[in-house]
């Protein structure tokens, strides 16, 4: 399923005629469902990767060029980092920082409920 969504979401934003809010709130939608799949699971790989899509979804909103979508797609491309399969994943590639390593289920989402907060 998340795939399918993420496919969908990127030729959203190849389309110029695209509403970029509602483009935001959907991505953000799409993070908090992601996340909930690992309410009970959630290692190291994929705190960093939700962080960085809240991250690079934050930056798209506090832009001064409100149609770019730069940001948009590399919120995208960490959601589907965060469900790469085990097997697929170079953990050796990712550099363990305590701040990440302290993360909680709980405040990645509520960090995504604050943007969400500020799109609606």
């Amino acid at each position: 399923m998340m795939e399918a969504e993420l496919f969908e979401m990127t030729d959203r934003l190849k389309n110029p005629d695209q509403n970029t809010d509602e483009v935001r709130i959907d991505i953000a939608d799409l993070i908090t469902r992601g996340l909930s799949e690992f309410e009970y699971s959630l290692g190291y790989w994929e705190k960093t990767h939700y962080k960085l899509a809240i991250s690079n979804l934050k930056k798209n909103i506090w832009l001064l060029d409100e149609y770019s979508t730069a940001y948009l797609g590399a919120c995208l491309l960490c959601i589907a980092g965060a469900h790469v399969a085990l097997e697929h994943r170079s953990v050796a590639f990712v550099t363990r920082d305590i701040e990440t390593e302290a993360l909680t289920w709980d405040d990645l989402m509520a960090s995504i409920g604050l943007v969400r907060d500020q799109l609606h």
